[in-house]
């Protein structure tokens, strides 16, 4: 019971972890985003001070366009579902399907650690990956 009271205190007190940002991912980055924020700084924050989540954004169907699967029905017939002709789709559609996304959260609440993890953040960014802004 008191541990429930205490994650409704932070809660209410507003002592949750600070969302720093995300940006995209690539598949190898996935697996040494770690070493990669950690590295080369000494300003006493350590990868453990960091919750990191992965989100996958793909429509459900993996790299495969949603509109080739999808059915349309017309006027004339409204009983009858049709995939929509190569020359009615759009060519201003995307040609990417699947995308990760890394978010990353600082844990701790004091405002001038949390600066410098917003801080560490934006340098991991720039430095390693200012291809994937």
């Amino acid at each position: 019971m008191d541990k429930a009271k205490k994650i409704l205190k932070d809660i209410v007190d507003r002592k949750h972890p600070r969302f720093l940002g995300e940006r995209k991912l690539t598949e190898e980055m996935k697996h040494r985003w770690e070493e990669d924020l950690a590295d080369g700084q000494d300003d006493g924050l350590t990868p453990e001070d960091f919750e990191v989540d992965f989100v996958k954004f793909d429509y459900g169907m993996k790299t495969k366009n949603p509109i080739d699967e999808m059915r349309f029905y017309k006027k004339r017939t409204p009983t009858v579902a049709n995939r929509l002709p190569e020359h009615q789709k759009s060519v201003f559609h995307p040609t990417c399907f699947s995308e990760w996304l890394i978010r990353v959260y600082y844990k701790n609440t004091d405002e001038d650690s949390v600066d410098k993890a917003y801080h560490r953040m934006a340098l991991w960014c720039d430095t390693k990956h200012a291809d994937l802004k």
